[in-house]
């Protein structure tokens, strides 16, 4: 049973968008080791 609902509308409590780069960093290293050829460079 749910007894709770937490929700971070202004990014008080986490820190989104420090995660958000992480994981399109991680994504992006990821992409380019399995063969993905940087055009934008």
């Amino acid at each position: 049973m749910i007894k709770a609902i937490l929700t971070d509308c202004d990014n008080t409590l986490i820190g989104f968008m420090r995660m958000k780069t992480l994981a399109t960093n991680n994504a992006a290293k990821a992409m380019a080791k399995a063969g993905l050829k940087n055009h934008w460079q």
